[in-house]
């Protein structure tokens, strides 16, 4: 039975290693056959490729090259986009992916290319070409002409730039300007077709047809194949009426181009506290089966039916029956504001937040008449984000009600989402002592505590009210959704179980239970309270929402969308549901599905900044940065009066590299809270970012004395001091911050930095050293520290780290461990090499380090075929690495295709980075040449 086990295990592996081989083989083939512009036969290989093995990079790659060369444009497009998904190097896919966005006249889309700071120097001048035909394309001369002088600044020698700024000198009749381009450029290269071209248009459009004809035809020498400069001498002898010369080239020109659960959970429970006061469980129970005896049409002939019959269906969770009979009510008594009441809290139940707000704020000025009415109208306003209707909702209730603790309650919270937390907070503070009998109070100072990060606060108050109302079960169940907010989960659960002691048919509690239970993990007991809740109420949302929420968690993708989709039938205007139904589709990159449902949500809901911001989210995934740019424009209408939307509005407008955008929204967030140290360092930053460093200076001096000992800003002044030039300042400053917290990473990080880059490197070990040995589960630290030692090729310090570190149960990146091992054991004992490379790519099979890692050490080990498969697919990742183009050209040499590997070599010595092996490189290159 072993040998049987072991032959299957061999058989197992040997054809695994042969579909890998025939991959990468069938890779092989394709890429000589395009290198010789066989691209029917490369296709043919690529496919088959493909076929063996879908995650090949640079098969997917070559793919959208050869589909490009093709005329497949959107092919090709798509195919890069999915490429890069997957991790390619843009490196590799820029260039032709602007040639493709080009040829489809996606002009913009190329403008907005946002990642243009990840490619080399070489690429990106490529890409600024593309940029600049775009810019021209669309008549954007000053966006072309920014594009070209850009390119020079990389390559002062690029003659392309300069031929491109001749051009647009040209179209704009600035003669003078472009000759010196020209001269320029052809001082560079005087065998440069295009020079010669463009000067032959110079000429022509000064009049000088002789002198055109001569630059041009120079052209054509240089370049004979070249249908725009046939063109423009076909022009030529037309506009001088040589029509038989004419149609000499027109006739060439024609030959050579032929064509989140428990947020829902408080929020209704609280929504429908008060009301489910008004009447008790055992009355519920005998008015319920009262309605249930009584006919329809005896319903509808008493419109006040309609109202019983929706209050019991409230009172039962039953949604959709309640919407309905208090809205056939209220088609014959519109101005009952308890029934307007009702309803909007039906909606609220089931998070339709707009229609309840809708239907509230035309009743505005009856539901003054009754505090909590008029507080519900006010706290949607909240929700909602419409401050200054909520100001004014708030006045009239403090003139009308200027006693009531539950308007100034009001009030306080009004403060808080305008910005004043800390105000509100002090208020709620001086107040504590005196309202400990006033549930309400305790109830919203536990709340505010808990959003503001005041656990321990927020717990008294929770504990203040059970000590007043210890037995209720409804109160004990609100603490312990306080407990699940805190994630403490073993205490909720328990507090949970005492709760169903109590009362063991307790739908929120039992909900509460399987919340915890899911977020523990345990799904399929989740699933199981989740059942019985939806055996009570089959069409409870919050119930649907959890059992879709845990799908999701078990990875049944398809089966949470169809659930999600249920939901929506059942009630279409279920907002929660179909914004929870976008976030899915943006985790699966179906970004498209997404925005799809975000604008469903935007079609009642236009102003929700929620919304437009996660939109622009959306389209910045999608690289539309133009489309990101609108919605943003529009989400700024709607993110004035709320801190945190002017936060994501300016992270989001880094994410655009829009800083003067992004300093902005922060200025107007700090207009609300201007004493909130983060906001303040955050633009400290940007402004160091974009060069403003005497409005940093002035703002980080103005912040200093309060904040002597936050690590935070002792991190950023280290960012003002090293953009200023002060190295040892900045150092100095970093050392502060790690006084005050020695696991803050980003200083440690930082310092870092500075010594790998000819800083002083004794100041980095001497801390570094100093928090490992103080604090060793600091791993990160650990993991720097072996970094540097790696670096500085002190491997028996670095050994001893990272083994350490794989020692460790806190979470590390094992795999790039593993791959430095590796690479610390190649000299000596290769074995020892393969097994930590080995064990690193069965963690982590798509990062570029550890497939070069691993093609090196199989090369070194003779197996040739698959080391140089793994290469490639390190250089589909990372193509800027010149030890990678080393090792390629190394295996080359060893299977006997020097051609190819003279190319490689060529291309790894060229660089200018830092390149270890460059000596070795260079001596294996001469070897062969």
């Amino acid at each position: 039975m072993r040998l049987t086990s072991a032959l299957l295990i061999s058989l197992s592996l040997l054809c695994t290693s042969f579909t890998y081989a025939s991959s990468e083989d069938d890779y092989e083939k394709a890429l000589t056959a395009y290198s010789q512009a066989r691209f029917d036969e490369a296709f043919i290989h690529l496919k088959n490729s493909l076929q063996q093995d879908p995650d090949n990079l640079a098969a997917k790659i070559l793919m959208g090259k050869l589909l490009l060369v093709n005329g497949y444009l959107q092919a090709a497009e798509a195919e890069f986009y999915e490429a890069l998904d997957q991790g390619a190097d843009i490196n590799l896919v820029a260039e032709a992916l602007g040639n493709a966005l080009l040829f489809q006249n996606k002009y913009q889309r190329v403008i907005n290319f946002s990642d243009i700071d990840k490619l080399s120097a070489a690429e990106k001048i490529k890409w600024l070409q593309i940029r600049a035909t775009a810019c021209i394309r669309l008549k954007r001369t000053d966006c072309a002409i920014d594009a070209y002088k850009q390119s020079l600044k990389l390559d002062d020698k690029y003659v392309p730039a300069y031929n491109g700024l001749a051009s647009v000198a040209i179209s704009e009749e600035q003669y003078a300007a472009a000759n010196k381009y020209l001269e320029q450029a052809n001082g560079y290269d005087s065998k440069n077709a295009v020079t010669w071209r463009l000067q032959g248009e110079l000429a022509r459009e000064q009049g000088q047809y002789d002198e055109a004809i001569d630059k041009l035809q120079t052209a054509l020498q240089l370049a004979p194949e070249d249908p725009l400069t046939l063109r423009k001498m076909a022009d030529i002898y037309l506009e001088s009426n040589d029509f038989e010369s004419a149609q000499a080239f027109v006739d060439e020109i024609v030959e050579k181009t032929p064509n989140d659960p428990l947020a829902i959970l408080l929020s209704s429970w609280l929504e429908s506290k008060d009301q489910e006061k008004l009447v008790n469980n055992d009355r519920l129970e005998q008015l319920n089966e009262i309605m249930n005896s009584l006919s329809p049409e005896l319903i509808a002939d008493q419109p006040v039916l309609y109202y019983i019959s929706g209050l019991t269906a409230f009172f039962h969770g039953n949604t959709e029956q309640a919407t309905r009979d208090f809205t056939q009510y209220l088609q014959q008594n519109p101005n009952d504001p308890q029934a307007v009441v009702l309803l909007a809290r039906t909606y609220l139940m089931t998070q339709q937040n707009r229609q309840a707000l809708t239907l509230l704020e035309k009743h505005e000025d009856k539901l003054l008449e009754n505090v909590d009415s008029a507080l519900l109208l006010g706290d949607l306003y909240l929700k909602q984000n419409r401050a200054f209707k909520a100001q004014k909702l708030s006045d009239a209730l403090s003139e009308r009600y200027p006693e009531d603790s539950r308007v100034s309650l009001f009030r306080i919270r009004l403060m808080a989402i305008r910005g004043k937390t800390d105000e509100a907070l002090g208020i709620l503070d001086q107040n504590y002592d005196k309202n400990q009998d006033n549930i309400t109070f305790l109830f919203t100072y536990s709340m505010m505590k808990l959003q503001a990060g005041y656990e321990t606060d927020a717990l008294k108050a929770a504990n203040a009210i059970l000590k007043t109302y210890p037995n209720d079960a409804d109160f004990l169940n609100l603490k312990a959704g306080i407990l699940i907010r805190l994630k403490r989960y073993d205490e909720a659960l328990s507090l949970i179980e005492t709760t169903l002691e109590k009362k063991p048919n307790l739908f929120a509690a039992k909900f509460n239970k399987a919340a915890i239970l899911s977020r523990l993990g345990d799904y399929t007991q989740s699933n199981l309270i989740v059942d019985e809740l939806l055996a009570v109420s089959p069409k409870h949302p919050q119930s649907l929402l959890l059992k879709a929420h845990n799908m999701v968690k078990e990875n049944q993708v398809e089966e949470a969308l169809s659930l999600y989709s249920d939901i929506l039938v059942l009630n279409n205007d279920f907002t929660y549901a179909r914004f929870e139904l976008a976030k899915l589709y943006q985790a699966i990159k179906d970004y498209d599905q997404a925005i799809y449902h975000i604008d469903r949500l935007l079609v009642n809901d236009f102003d929700n900044p929620e919304y437009l911001l996660f939109k622009t989210a959306l389209y910045i995934q999608k690289r539309n940065i133009l489309e990101a740019q609108k919605t943003l424009s529009v989400a700024e209408h709607f993110t004035k009066d709320s801190v945190e939307y002017l936060v994501r509005q300016s992270e989001l407008q880094q994410a655009i590299d829009d800083l003067p955008a992004a300093i902005k929204s922060l200025d107007a967030a700090l207009v609300l809270a201007p004493k909130n140290t983060r906001l303040n360092l955050v633009k400290a930053r940007l402004l160091i970012e974009t060069d403003e460093l005497t409005a940093a200076k002035n703002l980080l001096n103005s912040l200093r004395a309060e904040n002597e000992d936050n690590a935070n800003f002792w991190l950023t002044q280290a960012l003002y001091a090293n953009a200023s030039d002060n190295r040892p300042q900045a150092t100095k400053d970093l050392i502060k911050a790690l006084g005050i917290d020695p696991y803050f990473h980003q200083a440690l990080v930082m310092l870092y930095e500075f010594a790998i880059r000819g800083g002083d490197k004794e100041v980095f070990v001497t801390q570094a050293e100093a928090i490992v040995k103080t604090y060793p589960k600091n791993i990160l630290a650990k993991n720097i520290l072996a970094q540097f030692y790696y670096i500085e090729q002190d491997f028996t310090r670095a050994r001893a780290l990272y083994k350490s570190l794989l020692k460790q149960e806190e979470s590390i990146n094992r795999p790039m461990v593993l791959n430095t091992l590796a690479i610390m054991a190649l000299d000596e004992d290769i074995e020892v090499a393969h097994k930590y490379i080995t064990q690193a790519f069965e963690l982590n099979s798509t990062h570029p380090e550890i497939l070069d890692t691993l093609g090196w050490v199989l090369v070194q080990k003779g197996q040739l075929e698959d080391g140089l498969g793994h290469l490639r697919k390190a250089f589909a990742r990372d193509s800027n690495n010149p030890e990678i183009r080393y090792h390629i050209g190394f295996a080359l040499v060893k299977l006997n295709r020097n051609k190819e590997a003279i190319e490689e070599l060529q291309k790894a010595v060229s660089v200018q980075r830092p390149f270890y092996n460059r000596n070795k490189a260079q001596t294996l290159l001469d070897s062969i040449q």
